[in-house]
């Protein structure tokens, strides 16, 4: 039977070549302005005067198409470890959604700025389970209707310096703090531990795990002004930490276009890949890999 590619591997694909692509662009750009000018020099007061790429705050928040791959493990000091569960395809969580997502930054001077954002998930599922799952302290039985809630808000904030800076083109590095925000609950009516059990109707009475996940990322990214009203931007990043009982990984990539109406109005459109990889060995282990990618559509606004 002929395998192929899951949206996530080819979006995967696309998003890295899409950044490369736009690099190769770009290039001969940076190749004739390279050298910082005496506008580059000032300070934020005069961001206005580099052009429509360095807005002094920029805000921009729309719709994000995503497609879903996850697996997830919570083992137990009572039971042992845990089944690994694929959401998707044993709970039967759906692979594609429509959340909101925003973001922006504020800019201290022509090289520097502050970003911040958010993106919440939202997704809960009802199947009947084909083999035994075994998830924190209780195990649910083959035949056992479940329903399953995976929630997660990632809220970030970070900075970049902008290495080149000029009216056409601006190139950047920075760093990202972000954490992961978890709530993952199963709960059944069926066999559970080997006893009948009804749907619970209070979250006590729910198999219930949340958990907070801190993620850092190193990100490069560039942005190019080849008309007066539209942007083309694109990024690369990812990074690996351990912190006490903690191990988390992530590796990003996108790619984005944005046409302004006004000078202060546009919108957006855009693709993004993120994968997250995060273990928690304080108590009962959870283990947790998520991958994510999709399609924006969004609002912006830039204020000079």
């Amino acid at each position: 039977m002929t395998r192929y590619p899951s949206p996530c591997r080819i979006f995967e694909r696309a998003s890295i070549l899409g950044v490369i692509g736009l690099l190769g662009v770009i290039q001969p750009g940076l190749a004739q302005e390279e050298q910082p000018t005496e506008t580059d020099r000032q300070s934020a007061e005069s961001a206005e005067d580099m052009g429509m790429l360095y807005p002094r705050f920029k805000i921009a928040a729309g719709f994000f198409a995503s497609f879903f791959n996850t697996q997830l493990r919570v083992d137990s000091e009572e039971l042992g470890m845990g089944t690994e569960i694929d959401l998707e395809d044993d709970l039967g969580f759906s692979t594609s959604k429509f959340d909101l997502r925003g973001g922006g930054y504020y800019r201290l001077g022509v090289r520097h700025r502050i970003t911040f954002g958010y993106f919440a998930l939202s997704r809960n599922s009802t199947t009947t389970i084909d083999t035994t799952i075994r998830f924190g302290d209780d195990e649910f039985e083959v035949g056992a209707e479940v329903e399953a809630e995976f929630n997660t808000g990632i809220p970030s904030l970070g900075y970049k310096f902008s290495f080149i800076a000029n009216r056409k083109v601006e190139a950047s590095v920075g760093i990202g703090l972000s954490a992961q925000i978890t709530r993952t609950a199963l709960y059944a009516a069926g066999s559970i531990n080997g006893e009948d059990a009804a749907l619970c109707e209070q979250e006590e009475d729910c198999e219930t795990k949340n958990v907070t996940l801190p993620i850092a990322n190193f990100n490069v990214g560039a942005n190019w002004n080849p008309i007066s009203r539209l942007q083309v931007g694109g990024f690369v990043g990812g990074l690996y930490v351990k912190i006490s009982d903690i191990e988390a990984s992530i590796g990003t990539a996108g790619i984005n276009a944005e046409y302004f109406l006004l000078r202060n109005l546009g919108f957006g459109a855009g693709y993004n890949y993120v994968k997250l990889g995060a273990t928690n060995t304080s108590g009962n282990t959870i283990d947790v890999s998520y991958r994510y990618s999709g399609l924006l559509i969004y609002a912006v606004g830039a204020f000079f």
